[in-house]
């Protein structure tokens, strides 16, 4: 078990607003936190189906929606370099708090180089993925620039590709993205992995107790592991 314990405010960035970022922007604005939103990508009719937009959203930004809906600063850019957030975390001293929950490997590398770089002390890397029916969360945590949890990149060699799909949403054509089929998602499993994200996040937010860097679940049997998982294993 780890005790979360950080004497400096935490600045909560969420980049990804989809599948399971619709349903952790809410939880964690709804309990008062101010949460910074990055997407670059549109609401689409398909969307409506398991994420939390409406008729009425479709063609407007996803951050943009929820950063009106719930009165939340957004950016309507995609993350293309670690300096891009810089803005945000050099203004005040903080401990930088990103939440990914986006479906590239470019887009984590981009975070997982932010998270080692030393101008930053402290911070704090949620990381979530998922497939049609179960997924997975990792928590990285740095803490007076020692590594106490590494990042997902790090700890899993299947989030280290950055080629082909994996490359950040700047780096593929408008052509590229027409052609591409994203693997099958279900309401379920993104509904788990935004609860489960919501209830890690708030744990950190609290400066509570976790019994674990790794957390898993399936939604065929109802599952759910949690593991201490260390860089050198």
């Amino acid at each position: 078990m780890y005790k979360v314990e950080f004497d400096k405010k935490k600045k909560i960035v969420i980049i990804g607003c989809g599948g399971t970022g619709s349903y952790v922007i809410g939880n964690l604005a709804r309990q008062g936190h101010e949460v910074f939103l990055v997407d670059g990508d549109v609401v689409e009719n398909k969307n409506l189906i398991r994420q939390e937009f409406f008729e009425g959203d479709v063609n407007k930004y996803k951050s943009q929606v929820f950063g009106e809906r719930y009165n939340l600063p957004y950016s309507t850019e995609y993350l293309d370099t670690p300096e891009d957030l810089a803005p945000l975390f050099d203004e005040e001293p903080c401990v930088p708090m990103v939440i990914s929950l986006v479906d590239n490997n470019g887009t984590r590398a981009l975070i997982n180089e932010m998270f080692h770089m030393e101008k930053y002390p402290d911070f704090v890397y949620i990381g979530s993925g998922n497939s049609k029916r179960n997924g997975q969360v990792y928590v990285a945590i740095k803490k007076s620039n020692e590594i106490v949890f590494e990042t997902e990149v790090v700890l899993d060699k299947a989030l280290q590709a950055t080629d082909g799909d994996n490359r950040r949403p700047t780096e593929i054509s408008c052509a590229e993205v027409a052609n591409m089929q994203g693997s099958e998602q279900s309401i379920m499993a993104n509904v788990t992995a935004g609860c489960l994200v919501s209830n890690i996040a708030t744990n950190v937010l609290n400066n509570g107790i976790l019994n674990g860097n790794k957390f898993t679940f399936d939604c065929n049997f109802l599952n759910f592991k949690t593991e201490t998982v260390l860089s050198h294993e």
